[in-house]
């Protein structure tokens, strides 16, 4: 777990807050950053994202967001794309990192959320890889 955050801080972010609802997951995030020499670069931050940002985020705006397994639910959808229009700095870039080989049908949710981050104009989609 942690796999984007450290795979941004491998690829040259200088620092990366790793957020999750879960402390096992953040403690696995946590211990791969430092496996792979990235304690100091990889912050670990407990939040559930149904909530405002934790005051070591909130009010900042980042050139990348990262959202890693945000999909399992479809009202996740609308509040992700509330965060991205918040988080992400202006000519910044938003990446979604989900396997496409899960046990619940993303279509809808992701649908969902294409529309609720494009209909302003503020993000428009490329898709890297399906």
């Amino acid at each position: 777990l942690g796999t984007a955050a450290v795979c941004a801080a491998l690829t040259g972010a200088t620092a990366v807050w790793a957020t999750d609802i879960e402390p096992r997951a953040l403690a696995f995030a946590a211990a791969n950053a430092a496996e792979n020499g990235l304690a100091s670069t990889v912050h670990p931050l407990r939040w559930d994202f149904t909530q405002p940002p934790p005051a070591e985020i909130a009010g900042r705006a980042f050139g990348l967001l990262l959202a890693a397994d945000v999909t399992y639910f479809q009202a996740a959808a609308a509040r992700v794309a509330e965060l991205a229009i918040e988080l992400v700095e202006p000519g910044g870039a938003l990446l979604f990192v989900d396997g496409t080989d899960r046990p619940y049908d993303m279509d809808d949710n992701m649908e969902q959320l294409r529309a609720g981050l494009c209909a302003d104009g503020l993000f428009s989609e490329e898709t890297l890889f399906e």
